[in-house]
C-alpha cells in the first residue's frame, strides 16, 4: 500500500479573475476546499518527507505565487466566508509558505521549490494578503541564505527602478505605466517591512531618481512617487535610526536623507518651475512625514543625537504649500432633530455618502499610502483617532490598531444611503464579470496630434520658459525672423495697378 506522501497530487494553478467569473459558486467552493486539503496534507508531513516531497514539487511555488498575486489584487473576500479569525485556505497557504521559507537550506544552496519564492514581488503580494505581524515575523526569521537571495532581488529592482526614474519622460508610455505598477506594488512591502526602505535608500541614487522623475511626469505616477518616498524615509526612521537602534541610536543616515530632500527643494525653488512640480513640497504637504519623524525623534533620550534632524525638519516645514493641509474648520452647531419614528424605514448602519469634504480629503490621503484599504474602514479609523489622519497612518504602519479594528473588513467601502431600503442581494463567491465603464467621449481640436498620440519628441518639451535668460532687447536685435524687404517689393510688383 502506498504511503500518503507518495500519493499527494500536484497543486492545480490558482484561477485568474477571468476563469473565476466563468464558474459557479459551488464549483469555486470545491476548488478552495481541495487546495486547503492539499496544503494541510503537505503541512502534516514529517520534516524528512517534507524536504523530499514538498521542497521538490514545482507546482507549490507556482500556486503560492499566483494565490498571493490574485488575492492581493482582488481581496480575500474571493476565498469565501471566514470561519473564525481568518479564511481556512489563506491560513493554510501562509503556514505552507512559512514552512517552506524557514526550512533550513543544505549548505549555501536553496531548495528548488523555495528559490522562485525569494523575489520581492512575492513578498509584496504576501504583505497585501496577510497582516503586518505575520509577514514581519516571517521576514525576520528568514535564514541567512534565503535572506541573501531576497536582498539580491531587491538590489536588482533598485538598479532597474533607478534607471527608469532617471530617464523620466524619455521612457515610452507603456514603460511609464509599468514603472507606476512596480512602485505601487513595492509600496506594500515598504509599508509592512521598513528595512526594505532602508535598503533602497542606501546611497543617494534612488532618492535622486524619485526627485528627478517627479517634475515631468503624470499625476497618477506622482502620487505613487510621493508614497514611495514617504514609506522609505519613514522606514529609515523606524528601523535604521529609530527605536530599533535603542534610546541613544544614531540619526546620521536619516539626517543625510533629510538634507538631500532640503537641497533638492532649495534647488527647485531657485529654478523656473512652480512649487507644484516639487516632490518635497508635495511630500511635506500631503503626507504626515514631519509629524511621524518628530514622534520618532522624541523617543530618543539623547538631545544631541536628534538635534540636527529636528533642525532640518523645521526647515522642511517651510516648503509646505499654502492653503493645503490646514486644520479642519470649526463645524457649525446644529440642533439635533427629535426622531419621532415617522420617516421612511432605512437600513441601519449604512453610512451616508454626503460627507464633509475634509473627511473625503483625509480618506484620500490615507488611501494614497494604503490603496488596499476601503473608504468605510478608513472612516472607522478616523472616528477612532478623532479625525487625525497622521495618527491613523502611524498606527497602520505600526500595526497597533485596537482589536475591534484588527478584525474589521479592511476592504469595506462606503455605501450610499438614499433613505430607501435596498433589496437583498444574493452573495456570490465568484466575482461578477467586469462591466464596461460608461465614460463620455471627449472631442477637441487637439485630438490625434503629437501630444495626444504620445509620439512627440521629448526634445521639444521643456519646463517653464524655453530661454529664461532672453530679454526684449535680444528679441528686437534678432533679425533672423524679420521679413525680407526685397521679397515684399517683388510681391507688390506682381499686382496690377488697375486691380
Amino acid at each position: 500500500m502506498a504511503s500518503p506522501a507518495s500519493t499527494l497530487p500536484p497543486f492545480a494553478p490558482f484561477l485568474t479573475a477571468e476563469l473565476r467569473a466563468q464558474i459557479q459558486p459551488d464549483e469555486w467552493s470545491a476548488c478552495t476546499a481541495a487546495w486547503t486539503s492539499l496544503a494541510e496534507a503537505h503541512l502534516a508531513l514529517p520534516d524528512a518527507e517534507f524536504a523530499k516531497r514538498s521542497l521538490t514539487d514545482d507546482s507549490i511555488p507556482a500556486f503560492l505565487s499566483a494565490f498571493s498575486e490574485e488575492v492581493g489584487s482582488a481581496s480575500p473576500a474571493i476565498l469565501g466566508v471566514a470561519t473564525g479569525v481568518q479564511l481556512p485556505l489563506r491560513r493554510a497557504v501562509f503556514d505552507l509558505t512559512k514552512r517552506m521559507l524557514l526550512h533550513p537550506a543544505k549548505g549555501k544552496s536553496v531548495a528548488p521549490a523555495v528559490q522562485p519564492l525569494l523575489r520581492w514581488e512575492f513578498f509584496a503580494d504576501l504583505c497585501r494578503v496577510h497582516s503586518k505581524g505575520l509577514v514581519v515575523d516571517l521576514l525576520v526569521a528568514l535564514p541567512a541564505t534565503q535572506r541573501a537571495a531576497l536582498d539580491a532581488s531587491l538590489a536588482a529592482l533598485k538598479k532597474s527602478l533607478t534607471q527608469d526614474l532617471d530617464a523620466g519622460l524619455a521612457n515610452p508610455p507603456q514603460k511609464l505605466r509599468e514603472l507606476e505598477g512596480r512602485l505601487d506594488r513595492l509600496n506594500f512591502l515598504l509599508a509592512r517591512f521598513p528595512p526594505a526602505g532602508v535598503f533602497l535608500l542606501a546611497g543617494s541614487d534612488f532618492l535622486d531618481g524619485l526627485i528627478a522623475c517627479f517634475r515631468p511626469t503624470n499625476p497618477p505616477l506622482r502620487r505613487v512617487l510621493v508614497a514611495t518616498t514617504y514609506l522609505c524615509v519613514a522606514g529609515l526612521a523606524d528601523t535604521g535610526s529609530g527605536p530599533a537602534a535603542g534610546p541613544n541610536g544614531s540619526y546620521g543616515p536619516l539626517t543625510d536623507q533629510l538634507y538631500a530632500l532640503k537641497a533638492a527643494a532649495d534647488a527647485h525653488r531657485a529654478g523656473p518651475t512652480t512649487a507644484d512640480d516639487s516632490l518635497v513640497a508635495e511630500l511635506v504637504t500631503s503626507t504626515p512625514l514631519l509629524g511621524h519623524l518628530e514622534r520618532q525623534l522624541g523617543k530618543n533620550q539623547s538631545a544631541a543625537a536628534a538635534g540636527r534632524a529636528k533642525a532640518v525638519l523645521k526647515e522642511l516645514a517651510t516648503f509646505r504649500k499654502p492653503g493645503v493641509g490646514l486644520r479642519q474648520p470649526a463645524r457649525r452647531l446644529m440642533r439635533k432633530k427629535v426622531d419621532k419614528g415617522k420617516g421612511v424605514a432605512v437600513d441601519l448602519g449604512v453610512p451616508s455618502n454626503e460627507m464633509h469634504i475634509h473627511r473625503m480629503q483625509q480618506i484620500t490621503q490615507v488611501q494614497d499610502l494604503f490603496p488596499e484599504l476601503g473608504s468605510a474602514f478608513i472612516a472607522k479609523l478616523l472616528d477612532e483617532y478623532k479625525e487625525d489622519h497622521e495618527q491613523v497612518v502611524a498606527h497602520l504602519l505600526d500595526d497597533s490598531l485596537p482589536d475591534h479594528l484588527q478584525s474589521a473588513d479592511r476592504s469595506e467601502e462606503l455605501a450610499s444611503n438614499t433613505g430607501h431600503r435596498q433589496p437583498a442581494v444574493t452573495k456570490s463567491i465568484a466575482p461578477p464579470p467586469p462591466r464596461p465603464a460608461q465614460v463620455p467621449t471627449r472631442h477637441s481640436i487637439f485630438d490625434n496630434d503629437e501630444l495626444d498620440s504620445l509620439t512627440v519628441d521629448a526634445s521639444k518639451l521643456h519646463l517653464g520658459k524655453q530661454n529664461p535668460g532672453r530679454t526684449a532687447d535680444d528679441i528686437l536685435k534678432d533679425r533672423s525672423g524679420a521679413p525680407n524687404k526685397a521679397a515684399i517689393l517683388s510681391a507688390l510688383a506682381t499686382f496690377d495697378l488697375d486691380d
